[in-house]
């Protein structure tokens, strides 16, 4: 029991390490191949990139030129490991396909952060997932159908842009794997949190994958 504890711990902190790697690549078109710092250019060396440890050993700061690490992924590597644990240890192969589905969630989040955008190939992605998953549509797609469809009708009537049509493709796909009362849990916190966070920054648009990432994550923790 300990011993596939530790493992889901391990697996989702690596994921969520790899992804905060990868995301900010995507979008940069940085193809180099080791990890390396984006300030000073400096390649990382192997015992750093341990997920947790390797924030704590260089005290949040790059080991050469000493510029702060974004505590970002090191909160995401925490998030995982405990979410990946609890996860596979209480549902076993289930818990692996919701660490794939954080993950692709993840990146998600942070590409939307920094684009606005949501790659197409990251939805490809979700509904591959769940094909091979062996899981069965749920009622959720019905919910994130009517709330894309809304979105679309607000966006020809006020010639606006409510919800974009990336994260209606996002809400799309996770309606295949959750039921209606979920997919109602996860929206009710995403839209809250998007609320809150834009009544503090008074920005004119925000990401939305981020707090759908915090809603899914909730979910997880309050299914445990």
């Amino acid at each position: 029991m300990w011993m596939r504890m530790i493992i889901g711990s391990m697996a989702g902190s690596c994921m969520a390490s790899f992804v905060c790697c990868m995301a900010p690549r995507a979008v940069t078109h940085d193809r180099t191949v080791h990890s390396h710092c984006p300030h000073c250019q400096k390649r990382i060396r192997r015992y750093d990139l341990i997920p947790i440890f390797g924030y704590l050993l260089q005290k949040g700061r790059c080991r050469y030129c000493h510029h702060p690490i974004p505590p970002l992924s090191f909160s995401m590597e925490i998030l995982f490991g405990i979410l990946g644990g609890c996860r596979i240890l209480a549902y076993g192969r289930r818990g692996i396909v919701d660490l794939c589905l954080l993950s692709i969630l993840l990146y998600a989040a942070l590409y939307d952060r920094l684009t606005y955008e949501i790659p197409d190939y990251l939805h490809g992605f979700g509904v591959c997932l769940f094909m091979i998953s062996g899981k069965t549509p749920q009622n959720g797609f019905v919910l994130a159908l009517a709330v894309s469809l809304l979105a679309y009708l607000y966006g020809r009537c006020c010639k606006t842009i409510g919800l974009g049509g990336g994260d209606c493709k996002l809400l799309l796909w996770m309606g295949l794997f959750f039921t209606l009362s979920q997919m109602c849990v996860v929206l009710l916190i995403a839209c809250c949190m998007g609320m809150v966070y834009c009544g503090l920054q008074r920005c004119p648009k925000i990401a939305f994958a981020p707090f759908l990432l915090f809603g899914v994550s909730v979910l997880l923790f309050l299914q445990v």
